[in-house]
């Protein structure tokens, strides 16, 4: 999947997980090194239902708008309901999840 950067690149902020909607970046600096940093959008939050169909990102059955997105999903994927969201402390490892 390759998707646009440059001037539609959206700036990334600190916020709590509450705070984060759908749409929201998040950046994640506990990747496989020190020096890999996961960037990634929220599309689901608890008891909704996420499938790829047909190229498209589908939430709760609804084709999500992803223009920044330049070519369509090259795969398929089951709906499946997102499970509880875990809020996560700055700086704190995957042991250190909390549950709300």
């Amino acid at each position: 999947m390759l998707m646009r950067t440059g001037g539609r690149r959206p700036a990334l902020e600190s916020t709590a997980a509450s705070a984060r909607s759908h749409g929201s970046i998040v950046q994640q600096a506990l990747g496989y090194s020190s020096s890999d940093v996961f960037i990634k959008r929220v599309v689901a939050k608890g008891g909704d239902i996420v499938e790829v169909r047909d190229g498209n990102l589908l939430a709760n059955g609804v084709v999500q708008d992803e223009e920044f997105v330049l070519e369509p999903a090259d795969y398929e994927m089951d709906p499946l309901m997102s499970f509880a969201v875990l809020h996560w402390r700055p700086g704190c490892e995957s042991r250190c999840k909390v549950q709300r």
